[in-house]
């Protein structure tokens, strides 16, 4: 095929700077420093090397014939563009896509022979990934020249450079194998198999984790030349002090992550100056043991070598929220060792439970907290929105608190930036301000904070309104624009009405105190962690596994595995042209929760009948959670059908594997209270949800309980260490004697004394579920939204997590019982006592107990002291709602401890009655008989609990109460009813027949009763005259005779296998079923 016609490459005419473009540096080009290494772009091989055909990525060298026609451009030739505006070509180097039907018509246009045909053709044999070999032919000359499309890489002989740069981009911009795949199905091109895709991440990963380590000890040198010139009285070798902001992040969201990541950046220069990555869970080891089922000894002995050779990915042991703290601890220590610095300022968020972790972690130096600017903005819109929520009712101006030109969502996002624009414009960027500087950025702080107060609220002196707002034409307040230039511009159309202003003083206020300032002082922002925290999980969660054609429920789909998910679509579609990009089904492996091979075929008998064999599967079965009506939930099963027994293998285990990742129970303790409720616990576990845990592979240690607390006894005496949760079956009843065995054995193993006033219990390692059997199942309720046994089964299944207060029920120091659900006193106690004796009436001894106990219409004399929320706190009768994520329940405070109710009070206040009822509602008590409860508004987590107090009244208020109980109605709307929001509260009966010492108890009286409050006492007191007796207190079902009594909350003591009420719509889309 010689001739001695020869074209150049390929040059494209371009305006401006040529076909390179600008002169910027895309992140994965080649002069990227870590793509260059990851490549290893500046040594391709283009020799003659034998080829390896047992390599799916090999390929035939290229041909001397090829080099002389220079049909290839290796890739180390550097794109060399003239920044000249007259030259309009460049030289084209690296990778085009092209049509082959283009290119085969300019190489006939580049042949001299005379009528003939140039043929090309592609070696399918030779086809690696995105790597070809193509061989062109001339029809009249027959000359032939063969060529791969891309180069080996040097000390890599059987991969290639095209197939690492596309798997580097699908990891830098996380979209994984999915992305590349659904690419190259648009392109109509060849992908690489899922085999070789990883084959190339390992191989990326090892030169990622080499440069990693260089590039961090070169950042922390960059940060310490800047530190030096910003202070030149320091020393090169001495311990620099450094701001660094620190955020972690996890593999999935929630409390049941087992894999997660820190970052430390450095505020001054932005780089990252170190990471780790904390793991609870190891893919191998789980994968190789549920191999091993039954053989724990053949397991063992591969877990010792697995650990030996340093492959086990698991390096921590605990709740997947500490993962943050103690990943801090990790970068914290070892600073001094990688940079000789100190992480002296940290840069976190509101929930700081790592800078505790690492505040005294120096001998000679404390670390300081800094707050995000942008979180701390934040806290303007959250105060602003609450406070609206809270504020039912008309305003002193007889309007309400929202509507047109007033405290709208529009109006609470310009207060919030206006917010965040004050502490902005007057931070300090120097890493060592002085005191004078501080004081004085505090200042102009707090005056630019009063100013938008001021200047948003319309009054009728307009000089006042003004008077903090920055003078002269420059200024923002075109107020005082007017007043320099004499002018008339300023309109008032968008301020609040005056009434506004003493209403948002206090949060104003409270976001100016000089400490939240303070950490605010340097400006700084975790952006850049939020930054690469998504990136992070979105590279995590776009890798593709496996991709397979496959028959879904008897449809044939193209079927991707990915970290997260298992979605299928039409295989039809990249034939289309639209890729494989547009799938029609997406089944989230997180509620996901078994994956089992079909065992049985039908296969024909000689005399025509059908058989079921039993041979190894070509298909599997997928169960997953499908969510019904009324929080309901049910599995769901997907059929999958593979073209052979192994393919069906390699699905199995993979998902299989994934599905180990998550933090899901695999051993349970289950106790059953065979004569609870109506006395179906035992069948409602052996037909509902044992079979639900068998397919999900679960262990289970069952007991059937035979007495009152033999479920209390058994945890307090022998070993769970084997065991990932334990489960009651039954009624709150049953619920509540489990709780109390496993907190009070915590405490003991603790060695905690719970006398102490300022005893605090520790929380619990072992969660606890709960499959309602019960009479009113509130605890089932409130956490899950019904009572249904195969939801509660399958949130337990799944490893679902929610955090649950619990109050400790003391008298004269010592703990009687714990509680979640409420203690209550007065009627509801008489109700639970003389219930007692009905049993044998099952569910209705409540309603015949209540009956009499209504009529008997009793009051009872005591005294309730109680400690109040934080002011600000969501009130007990705002209308919102506990539901999954809540964000009052996973809010911490400023400091990132949990609240101390001592430091957070405005005080004890008391009460006095005759009270009908004292009720401490931990939990909004919902039942089937009261669809919102005792306290709607109640939450499951945050610290609090409803202190409902209804003083004695006549039977026919009394009715009206309790019927608004069981509706919708707000049952609080009385004179003789009170709710607070309380941390703890103690009660004193002032009864005849008092113990001695219970009327004191050692408790002063220090809140104040004010005017209305005695005439409201005086006339409840009126209502009988009869000496009030002692009743007991209903708690969590189970009976306390002592009156006398302090209930206190601890947050977040348990951990429950809920994840709290689901936002859902009901809402029939059906006429006919709207009438149902």
């Amino acid at each position: 095929m010689a001739g001695k016609k020869q074209r150049s490459s390929y040059r494209p005419k371009r305006k401006g700077k040529g076909f390179g473009g600008s002169k910027r540096k895309g992140k994965l080009g080649e002069n990227t420093p870590l793509a260059a290494a990851i490549i290893d772009r500046e040594t391709p091989s283009t020799s003659h090397e034998e080829p390896d055909l047992s390599d799916s990525e090999c390929a035939q060298p290229l041909s001397s014939s090829a080099k002389k026609m220079k049909l290839y451009h290796s890739p180390d030739e550097s794109s060399k563009c003239l920044d000249d505006e007259s030259t309009e070509q460049c030289e084209a180097t690296g990778y085009r896509l092209i049509n082959l039907e283009s290119l085969s018509s300019v190489l006939s246009e580049a042949h001299e022979c005379e009528e003939a045909n140039i043929i090309l053709q592609e070696n399918e044999s030779g086809r690696a990934g995105l790597k070809s070999d193509l061989t062109i032919t001339c029809s009249a000359c027959d000359e032939s020249i063969s060529f791969q499309t891309s180069a080996n890489i040097t000390k890599r002989g059987k991969s290639f450079d095209v197939n690492k740069r596309a798997v580097y981009h699908s990891l830098e911009s996380g979209t994984g194998y999915e992305g590349l795949a659904s690419f190259c199905g648009i392109m109509n091109m060849p992908c690489m198999s899922t085999s070789a895709y990883q084959k190339q991440v390992d191989s990326i990963l090892e030169v990622v984790e080499d440069y990693t380590k260089e590039e961090l000890t070169q950042a922390g040198q960059r940060l310490r030349n800047i530190v030096l010139d910003e202070n030149p009285d320091l020393d090169k070798d001495d311990t620099l002090d450094v701001a660094v902001s620190f955020d972690g992040t996890w593999a999935k969201r929630g409390f049941t992550s087992l894999t997660g990541v820190v970052f430390a950046i450095s505020v001054d220069s932005g780089e990252v100056l170190d990471y780790t990555v904390l793991s609870k869970a190891c893919q191998k080891c789980s994968l190789k043991q549920s191999k091993c089922e039954g053989d724990d000894e053949r397991f063992q002995e591969w877990r010792r070598e697995h650990l030996a050779s340093g492959e086990c990915d698991i390096n921590f042991n605990g709740s997947s929220p500490a993962m943050e703290a103690e990943g801090a601890s990790i970068l914290w220590r070892r600073s001094i060792e990688l940079h000789n610095m100190h992480y002296k300022w940290m840069v976190s968020d509101g929930d700081s439970k790592a800078f505790n972790t690492v505040e005294n972690v120096y001998d000679d130096c404390k670390v300081i907290k800094l707050d995000c600017v942008g979180h701390v903005q934040k806290r303007m819109g959250k105060h602003l929105l609450n406070l609206k929520a809270r504020t039912k009712g008309k305003l002193e101006d007889g309007k309400p608190i929202g509507g047109r030109g007033r405290l709208t969502e529009t109006k609470i996002k310009k207060l919030q930036k206006y917010y965040g624009l004050a502490i902005r414009q007057n931070t300090i960027k120097k890493s060592n301000p002085t005191d004078r500087e501080v004081d004085v950025s505090i200042y102009t702080m707090k005056k630019n904070i009063i100013a938008i107060l001021n200047h948003s609220v319309k009054t009728q002196d307009p000089a006042k309104q003004h008077r903090f707002c920055p003078l002269g034409e420059t200024s923002w307040c075109k107020w005082q624009q007017d007043v320099t230039t004499a002018t008339k511009t300023y309109k008032d159309d968008d301020c609040l009405p005056e009434v506004f202003l003493e209403l948002l003083r206090p949060t104003f206020m409270t976001l100016s105190d000089t400490k939240l300032l303070e950490r605010c002082i340097r400006g700084t922002t975790q952006n850049p962690n939020e930054c690469i925290n998504e990136k992070e999980t979105n590279m995590a969660n776009g890798c593709v596994l496996l991709r397979s054609a496959l028959e879904v429920d008897g449809k044939s789909f193209d079927v991707v595995l990915s970290g997260t998910s298992i979605s299928w679509g039409h295989v039809g579609i990249e034939e289309s042209g639209l890729g494989s990009a547009f799938f029609k089904k997406t089944l989230p492996l997180s509620e996901v929760f078994a994956v089992v091979p079909h065992k049985l075929r039908t296969v024909p008998s000689t005399e025509g009948e059908i058989e079921l064999t039993s041979l190894r599967s070509s298909s599997f079965y997928v169960y997953a959670v499908k969510r019904t009506r009324k929080h309901k939930w049910r599995e769901k099963l997907f059929v999958f059908d593979c073209h052979d027994e192994c393919l069906c293998e390699e699905w199995i285990d993979s998902i299989k594997s994934i599905l180990s990742g998550f933090n899901r129970p695999k051993r349970l303790l289950v106790f059953i209270n065979p004569i609870g409720g109506r006395r179906l616990g035992c069948k409602i576990y052996t037909e509902q949800v044992q079979p639900l845990f068998e397919l999900a592979n679960i262990k289970v240690d069952l007991i059937v309980t035979e007495r009152a607390n033999h479920a209390k006894d058994y945890l307090l005496k022998e070993a769970l260490e084997k065991i990932d949760g334990v489960i009651s079956v039954g009624g709150d009843g049953m619920f509540h004697e489990v709780l109390n065995g496993l907190v009070i054995r915590a405490q003991q193993d603790a060695m905690l004394d719970s006398t102490s006033y300022n005893f605090q219990p520790i929380p619990l390692n072992l969660p606890i579920g709960i499959i309602p059997a019960g009479s009113t199942d509130a605890i089932a309720f409130c956490t899950t939204g019904n009572n249904d046994p195969v939801t509660s089964a399958l949130h337990i299944i799944l490893g679902d997590n929610q955090p649950l207060d619990v109050c400790s029920v003391k008298r004269k120091n010592e703990v009687l019982r714990y509680n979640v659900a409420m203690a209550a006193y007065g009627f509801f106690g008489d109700v639970m006592q003389d219930s007692e004796k009905l049993r044998w009436m099952g569910p209705k001894r409540y309603d015949v107990s209540g009956f009499k106990k209504f009529m008997s219409n009793r009051g009872y004399d005591g005294t309730v002291t109680f400690l109040p929320a934080q002011t600000g706190e969501n009130a007990p009768r705002d209308r919102t709602r506990c539901r999954s994520g809540c964000n009052v329940c996973n809010d911490f405070c400023d400091s990132g401890q949990q609240r101390d109710p001592q430091q957070s009070t405005t005080g004890w206040q008391s009460r006095r009655g005759p009270f009908i009822s004292v009720i401490g509602a931990n939990i909004s008590c919902a039942c089937a008989k009261s669809p919102e409860g005792l306290s709607p508004s109640a939450h499951l987590a945050d610290g609090c609990l409803d202190l409902i107090l209804v003083r004695h009244t006549s039977r026919l208020q009394y009715l009206r109460h309790m019927i608004r109980i069981s509706s919708k109605a707000d049952q609080f709307n009385f004179d003789f009813v009170e709710i607070h929001r309380v941390r703890e509260f103690y009660f004193r009966p002032l009864s005849e027949d008092s113990e001695p010492g219970d009327e004191n108890d050692g408790i002063e009286e220090t809140g104040t009763r004010d005017d209305d409050e005695e005439r409201l006492a005086a006339k409840t007191s009126s209502v009988t005259s009869r000496p009030r007796a002692r009743s007991v207190w209903n708690v969590d079902g189970e009976l306390v005779t002592h009156p006398a009594i302090h209930i206190k909350v601890h947050r977040h003591l348990i951990r429950l296998f809920a994840r709290g009420i689901e936002e859902c719509d009901d809402t029939p889309s059906c006429t006919v079923c709207r009438r149902r």
